[in-house]
């Protein structure tokens, strides 16, 4: 393993036009953690004036934060959270702000996965409201939901893993967009392109290119 390469960290942040999370990947099996949604646009030029998030399987020990909106509206099965809602009570002529929401809570031992997070978006103007709801599985389907990216806790320097669910290339590159170089035996991949340009060059190294198989033994560093 030619762990002599060293490459800064690149963190990508994809942009989107419906709500989608601004916060990254989130640890498995960590408590406390804050995770921040973003909304940038209206519907259709309208005001978002609510915010409706729904809590999936996988999260717990849900707290809403105070936002743009104010407080909170939470809802709750027995003790278990199962949304939670902002609303403002006016809204403001045209689509010129970005609100953000951010939940504190727990996310289950599943690394490697995305939990996809249901919003229902109410927007406003003169002419009234507007309704969208983000719960399809990609945009080409419909309003995708914004899917939280789950990892495994790691600690600055190398960190040792065994795959549990195969990963696409794409996947690979979502769930290690963070991380400074990824090997799986002489493959490796990086998110910094001039590493990319030396993994590729470097004698007895190949690029990682076909993804991750379940059992895969990988070391990452952060």
């Amino acid at each position: 393993m030619k762990k002599s390469l060293f490459i800064v960290a690149a963190l990508a942040a994809p942009a989107a036009a419906h709500p989608h999370i601004d916060s990254g990947p989130a640890v498995s099996a960590t408590g406390g953690q804050i995770v921040q949604f973003g909304v940038s646009h209206g519907c259709s030029g309208k005001d978002t004036v609510k915010i409706t998030i729904n809590i999936p399987t996988g999260i717990s020990g849900v707290r809403g934060l105070y936002s743009p909106f104010g407080a909170p509206t939470v809802t709750k099965n027995g003790t278990n959270v199962t949304s939670v809602t902002w609303e403002k009570a006016t809204f403001e002529a045209g689509d010129n702000t970005y609100p953000e929401f951010a939940l504190r809570l727990t996310v289950a031992d599943v690394p490697f996965t995305s939990i996809p997070f249901t919003i229902v978006q109410t927007c406003r103007d003169a002419t009234g409201d507007t309704v969208a709801t983000w719960d399809q599985p990609d945009d080409s389907t419909g309003n995708a939901a914004p899917r939280l990216l789950v990892v495994p806790p790691h600690a600055g320097g190398w960190n040792k893993y065994t795959v549990p669910v195969a990963l696409t290339q794409d996947q690979v590159q979502q769930f290690f967009a963070s991380s400074q170089i990824v090997w799986r035996g002489t493959a490796a991949y990086t998110p910094n392109a001039a590493v990319a340009g030396l993994i590729a060059v470097t004698p007895g190294v190949t690029p990682l290119t076909d993804g991750l198989a379940a059992g895969d033994e990988i070391w990452v560093k952060y």
